[in-house]
């Protein structure tokens, strides 16, 4: 063959449509950077997709591969809005989105040397919206009018990523039923792309929920509750975890609703845990105001007998006790010990109710020997400075106190390697409270000007810094309730920095906390609180409590200093007037002796009214009349009432002072009025 016969010779004529797809296949590879993507050429069979392009991520393969169909042109004219019109075939678009994941057209405009693309799911969707009856023709026109650039194909490769994570993550939570029709349980995806099953988010907080509520992750809880929609069939034992968790939260109505959807089948609940569920549920109910404290007392005491919750609301009940009694200390005490041994006695007894009563029995101690210092104060404040303990009372009570530091400090430590976050913060709050106590207990009582009735501080710097730093230890202490999620304690904290700063005269710093307060009862709508913080701000203090009573009491003690003063000169004025006025007496005359007012003469007739007016026994009156036989004159003690024996009995060791005054002034007006004279 020469070279003329091999340049002239037949062969297969080159097509300019394959010259074009070839370039356009070329140039769309150059656009796909390799360190992100593999573009496969579907080659084998043409049902459609020209290109399989495989997304990768850190340099490594994932297979999620989105199809692509290629088309070319050079001749297209425009559309008005400038796109260009292309038609495809219906089942080509049905066959691109089966697999999934996005599926894209591309058109490469030769002319312009431009790719435009569409996303297949939104030619469907136009498809679909043209012909709503679907009553689809065999092709279907496609306007490209987007253009497709280096930014719009990194957002596609984001895209198909999340697309690939979230199929994968649906498939694994997917359990389809034997005929494959159905799935045995839903499936739900959130906004964030995770993919939950409720039923087994059900099943988790069923097996796993009383551990969470022990350690305190109420939180995480309500997290995995959100994730339990939308629910099918749920247990009272899943209502009554996630109610208690809102409980603690402070999310009262949330526990309250889960709480009535526990009722359904509440006989399937351990007795235990059904009467946990009235506790908490009376707890919110007061929160909010729906029941007050008199009503809660009444549900607390119908769960006194309950084997672990007796336990502690017994405990609840004996330190109450104690504090509101007006018994004797040795008395009140003795019960509340006794209460104590025996809930540490019973069986039931837990390692975190015993740390509950070790908790009581501190903070009884800690107000015992407040108490203590309050008597003494008062002592050395009314004998002006003088009063002094016994050397033997001195170092008792030194040793009391040196007991208490002790035990305040192995307890909180004990509390803190149990892990016991709620007891170890309830111990550290209670120390403040007790330091703070005792702090204005002397401040108070000391700085009194029983005169006018005005107090002046002695509060040193060290002091004032020592409270401010205890303060602020108790917003600590808010701060970790409010991360564990027990609302009630939070608020108690937040009251107890409130007092401190208060006290101090951080006035601006305490109105803070106190709006913090006022602001978290309102938005959780706590209203069973709401009158806490109206009570603090209205003097509701306990220091602004204890001012009140001791100006009261002054207040009270020198009126009734007054008021003996006027008794007395009436008494006085009485004795006077019998003296000089002398008055006649008809019949039999009988003498009595009155103690301490003196000598009395009377009608005979008038003594059983005499008698009534001194409110004296029969065996007194027997007494009375044998001496008044024998001519002898008697003698009654008018302090005493009711007079139970004839003689001086006690003399004036049975005065007590103001009360004795009234009767004895009453006595005396009562026998005037009788006739009765004194002598």
């Amino acid at each position: 063959m020469t070279r003329e016969e091999f340049d002239n010779q037949p062969l297969p004529k080159s097509d300019a449509n394959a010259n074009l797809e070839t370039v356009s296949r070329n140039k769309l590879r150059a656009m796909f950077e390799v360190e992100d993507f593999e573009i496969r050429d579907e080659l084998q069979y043409d049902r459609g997709i020209d290109f399989f392009i495989e997304v990768k991520l850190n340099g490594n393969h994932t297979n999620l591969r989105f199809p692509v169909q290629l088309k070319a042109t050079n001749s297209l004219s425009k559309n008005i809005d400038g796109s260009i019109s292309l038609s495809i075939p219906v089942v080509n678009i049905n066959y691109l989105l089966n697999d999934g994941l996005p599926a894209f057209y591309v058109l490469y405009h030769a002319d312009e040397d431009i790719f435009y693309y569409e996303r297949a799911k939104e030619v469907d969707d136009r498809l679909r919206e043209k012909y709503p009856n679907a009553h689809y023709p065999q092709s279907f026109t496609i306007k490209f009018k987007n253009l497709l650039n280096g930014d719009v194909i990194g957002g596609i490769r984001t895209e198909i990523l999340s697309h690939g994570y979230l199929r994968r993550a649906i498939n694994k939570a997917l359990k389809l039923s034997e005929d494959g029709k159905e799935l045995t349980e839903p499936v739900v995806i959130q906004k964030n792309q995770h993919v939950y099953s409720p039923i087994e988010n059900i099943k988790f907080l069923e097996n796993f929920g009383f551990r969470l509520l022990n350690d305190g992750r109420f939180s995480e809880i309500l997290d995995i509750e959100k994730r339990c929609y939308p629910q099918e069939i749920t247990s009272p034992t899943f209502h009554f975890i996630c109610g208690t968790a809102a409980h603690y939260k402070g999310l009262h109505y949330d526990a309250l609703r889960h709480y009535k959807l526990a009722d359904r089948y509440v006989e399937a609940l351990d007795p235990e845990v059904r009467n946990m569920l009235l506790y908490h549920r009376a707890q919110s109910k007061l929160n909010l105001g729906m029941i007050d404290a008199e009503q809660s007392e009444g549900y607390m005491e119908a769960l006194m007998d309950s084997e672990y919750l007796g336990l502690f609301l017994r405990l609840q009940k004996a330190f109450k006790t104690w504090y509101i009694s007006s018994d004797r200390n040795s008395e009140k005490l003795l019960r509340f010990h006794e209460e104590v041994n025996s809930v540490l006695a019973s069986p039931h007894c837990s390692p975190s109710i015993s740390m509950i009563a070790e908790s009581y029995v501190l903070s009884v101690e800690g107000h015992r020997l407040n108490d203590q210092l309050l008597d003494y104060l008062i002592k050395l404040r009314d004998s002006m400075g003088t009063y002094s303990l016994s050397p033997k009372a001195s170092r008792l009570r030194d040793e009391e106190v040196s007991q208490y530091n002790q035990h305040f400090t192995e307890l909180k430590a004990k509390a803190q390697k149990g892990g016991n976050q709620f007891t170890y913060h309830a111990i550290c709050l209670n120390g403040i409270k007790i330091l703070y106590i005792k702090t204005f207990y002397a401040d108070i009582v000391m700085g009194m000007d029983r005169a006018t009735l005005t107090i002046t501080s002695h509060l040193s710097e060290e002091e004032k810094e020592l409270l401010r730093d205890q303060a602020a230890c108790a917003g600590h202490i808010a701060l970790m309730y409010e991360q564990i999620g027990v609302s009630d304690n939070m608020i108690a904290a937040l009251s107890q920095q409130y007092e401190l700063l208060h006290f101090v005269g951080d006035l601006e710093l305490a109105e803070s906390v106190l709006k913090d307060m006022e602001n978290r009862i309102k938005d959780n709508e706590w209203h069973g609180l709401e009158s806490k913080v109206t009570y603090l701000r209205n003097g509701g203090t306990s220091h602004e409590l204890f001012t009140a009573f001791v100006t009261s009491t002054i207040s009270k003690v020198k009126e009734k200093e007054q008021q003996g003063v006027i008794l007395q000169n009436e008494i006085e004025k009485m004795d006077m007037e019998d003296r000089q006025s002398k008055p006649s007496i008809t019949g039999e005359k009988i003498y009595l002796q009155v103690f301490p007012l003196g000598s009395f003469c009377f009608s005979k007739e008038k003594l059983e009214s005499v008698f009534e007016v001194l409110n004296v026994t029969a065996s007194a009156k027997e007494c009375i009349m044998n001496i008044m036989k024998i001519g002898a004159m008697p003698i009654v003690n008018a302090f005493r009432n009711p007079i139970v024996n004839e003689g001086p009995d006690g003399g004036f060791s049975a005065e007590r002072g103001p009360e004795s005054l009234e009767r004895i002034h009453k006595v005396r007006k009562d026998l005037r009025e009788l006739g009765a004279y004194r002598i």
